[in-house]
């Protein structure tokens, strides 16, 4: 585990004790993974008990992992203990975020996703002319 993976794990465990503290009950810590793909920051498996995080999102957004992500997170395990299934970013949720953790409730991130997007697979000029031969055209008209 590197310094930003163990910064996130004892964040997520803080964030469990502040919500005990605020439900006067006593959470159990989740499993947390660094294994989060994509462009997704972090999700929360309820069934589960486990939160994922994005290593490379987080390697470039590190204060904002702590400040945001992983209170967001959190919340979706809180809610779920404490009220069961719920809309996802529902009331119960954004409650949990902005008085249990003092969080203003966002829903997404806005993390410049450029390093973890998808690249196109190329496809050369001349796979695209086997493909649609010149002349072959489709058009869709309104007036068929």
């Amino acid at each position: 585990m590197n310094e930003l993976e163990y910064q996130v794990t004892k964040a997520v465990a803080q964030c469990m004790t502040r919500a005990g503290n605020y439900f006067q009950c006593t959470f159990p810590h989740p499993q947390v993974l660094f294994n989060q793909r994509g462009k997704s920051a972090g999700t929360a498996r309820l069934q589960t008990w486990q939160l994922r995080f994005n290593p490379v999102l987080l390697s470039e957004n590190p204060q904002a992992f702590l400040n945001e992500v992983v209170p967001h997170e959190v919340s979706h395990l809180v809610v779920y203990e404490r009220f069961g299934r719920v809309k996802p970013h529902g009331k119960e949720w954004q409650a949990v975020m902005s008085q249990v953790f003092g969080v203003t409730p966002k829903t997404t991130h806005s993390f410049d996703v450029t390093s973890v997007q998808g690249k196109p697979s190329p496809i050369s000029v001349a796979a695209m002319r086997s493909r649609f031969p010149s002349g072959a055209t489709t058009r869709y008209s309104a007036n068929r």
